[in-house]
């Protein structure tokens, strides 16, 4: 049983997938388009 929800997979997942998210959306072209970047922050 969970006695938290960071006990998940799927919470330890979303962790990385934002991170990898962060980290792709530091890169060129990306990082230049601020609209872009803005809303998927």
């Amino acid at each position: 049983m969970y006695s938290s929800f960071e006990d998940l997979e799927v919470y330890k997942l979303s962790i990385t997938f934002t991170g990898n998210i962060y980290k792709l959306l530091d890169r060129q072209p990306l990082k230049s388009d601020f609209a872009m970047v803005d809303q998927l922050r």
